[in-house]
């Protein structure tokens, strides 16, 4: 089964690779369970021919960058889902179970991917590595496989409609399709709303949920008090271009005022 390296090379070709596409019908994040404690957008459309991205990725590419070889990864991709990642439009990652992530066997995401491809080429070419099990749920078909790393033991690619696929361990599939179909609710409240406006200028977004007891009470060598940092409820970050510069924006939702004041000191 396709493999989060390839996951992550799908990510880096859609933000450093000169490719094309377009997309119609709802945006992945309509497509999104509101369950998501994390969420990771790439707007497509935006960074097609955005000269100041592929400024950065000339650089990037000419410095001693230890990324992944794009051009390798995009064959693969090509390889096992005969998807040409010129056809990827729209990408976005969530996470349903932050804490629960972290534990091996545990892994837990999907990966919603809109764009011009075929699905029925991407199901076949997966069939051709792999003994599919071919299943519907909410007479949506979805083929499952083995995987002992993911929540479940079975990683399953759904499909959401025409050129719309979502990629994931089962119960994130299924979540994604729950919402495709109308019976969850998408991605509300402060997620949603910090969503919005991470990608209503950012290119890329990554929007999470901050679980109890992330922050440590003093950070580092330094001693620095970090416990203000404890009643930050949502971080999101965005990179964005703007008339030849290029911005990484972080940005924290905070219980109070106060709290926001204390934090800004830091």
């Amino acid at each position: 089964m396709i493999n989060k390296r390839v996951l992550i090379g799908l990510v880096l070709i859609i933000t450093a690779a000169g490719c094309t596409g377009a997309m119609g019908g709802d945006a992945p994040v309509d497509q999104t369970p509101d369950s998501s404690e994390l969420v990771m957008h790439f707007d497509i459309d935006g960074l097609l021919d955005d000269p100041e991205t592929e400024q950065l990725s000339e650089i990037l590419d000419d410095s001693n960058f230890a990324g992944p070889d794009t051009d390798e990864v995009e064959s693969e991709i090509e390889d096992e889902l005969e998807i040409d990642p010129g056809d990827v439009d729209t990408a976005l990652l969530f996470v349903e179970d932050l804490e629960a992530s972290e534990q091996f066997g545990e892994d837990n995401f999907g990966l919603i991917v809109h764009g011009t491809f075929d699905n029925g080429a991407a199901i076949d070419a997966v069939r051709e590595e792999e003994d599919l099990t071919e299943t519907s749920y909410k007479d949506q078909t979805i083929y499952t496989v083995e995987d002992s790393t993911v929540r479940g033991d079975t990683v399953a690619l759904g499909i959401l409609d025409d050129g719309q696929l979502v990629l994931g361990d089962e119960e994130s599939v299924e979540s994604a399709i729950d919402v495709a179909v109308d019976d969850a609710d998408a991605l509300s409240g402060d997620l949603r709303s910090e969503y919005d406006q991470a990608t209503a200028d950012g290119l890329v977004a990554i929007v999470s949920e901050v679980p109890d007891g992330l922050v440590p009470e003093q950070g580092g060598p330094s001693g620095i008090d970090l416990s203000v940092f404890e009643s930050v409820s949502v971080v999101s970050v965005e990179y964005s271009t703007s008339d030849g510069a290029v911005d990484l924006h972080s940005r924290f939702l905070i219980d109070s005022s106060s709290d926001a004041e204390d934090i800004q000191s830091v």
